[in-house]
């Protein structure tokens, strides 16, 4: 992760991992804990997941991305949330995050 701009009040925990070049906006919250089991997974590494986010992403205040991989070049809008991996560079935006343009 070089010459990326992380802003204010953003949350990013264990295994993600960011690309070169990528703008993480205010507010923005990774996720790693799917409760598959109904519940938190109460520390268990074994239940987190993955999110990758390739370079040159641009992601939106207030996003929220759950565990994808997110390509290189894509833009997420702010609030938007990403529920499924996102591998075609793209504006994308909503709940959950749809292609708006190429």
């Amino acid at each position: 992760m070089t010459n990326c701009k992380i802003q204010s009040h953003s949350f990013i925990c264990e295994l993600v991992t960011i690309g070169n070049n990528c703008f993480i906006g205010h507010g923005v919250v990774f996720i790693n804990d799917l409760f598959t089991e109904g519940s938190p997974a109460g520390g268990d590494r074994s239940k987190w997941k993955r999110t990758r986010i390739g370079n040159n992403v641009s992601i939106g205040s207030n996003a929220t991305i759950l565990p994808v991989e997110i390509c290189d070049g894509a833009v997420i809008g702010a609030g938007s949330v990403v529920t499924k991996d996102i591998l075609v560079e793209g504006k994308y935006a909503g709940n959950p995050a749809r292609k708006i343009e190429r």
